[in-house]
């Protein structure tokens, strides 16, 4: 069995508007998806292939300096609903109901990004902007 993990506080602890005082809280979501060449699409991929992939993915986020404190997810190892709460947070589109091995989520404690791995994509990147400050934003 499984073990299952829990969601961390900074993203529990931070709604997307928080200190903004406009009356209005609108969201900008920048999405960037990427694809591995040296990989078939995740659909395709056996579970070792679909961990080696995310190995390779994970190692460089997690040190990707840019980022504050990243924390990596199994998907496999989080709730439903906790996967449905990183759906909602992040202004997703799809779900993550069926999850494999392989797969998983970085946050960092801006609660700001999301990297989903080897879900629809390889690598699915998105950060949030609700400052109105998207030029700060797109530039990260």
């Amino acid at each position: 069995m499984t073990e299952k993990i829990e969601l961390p506080s900074s993203l529990l602890n931070h709604i997307p508007w928080e200190g903004n005082t406009k009356p209005l809280w609108p969201v900008t979501a920048f999405t960037l998806k990427r694809n591995l060449a040296q990989y078939l699409f995740p659909p395709k991929m056996n579970e070792a292939q679909m961990k080696q992939a995310q190995e390779l993915i994970k190692s460089v986020l997690m040190n990707a300096k840019i980022l504050k404190n990243p924390v990596f997810l199994p998907a496999e190892q989080l709730s439903t609903s906790d996967r449905e709460f990183i759906s909602e947070y992040f202004f997703g589109t799809g779900s993550f109901q069926n999850v494999v091995p392989g797969q998983g989520f970085i946050v960092d404690d801006d609660a700001r990004f999301l990297a989903t791995i080897n879900i629809d994509d390889h690598l699915h990147l998105e950060m949030l902007d609700t400052q109105d400050t998207w030029d700060t934003t797109w530039n990260m």
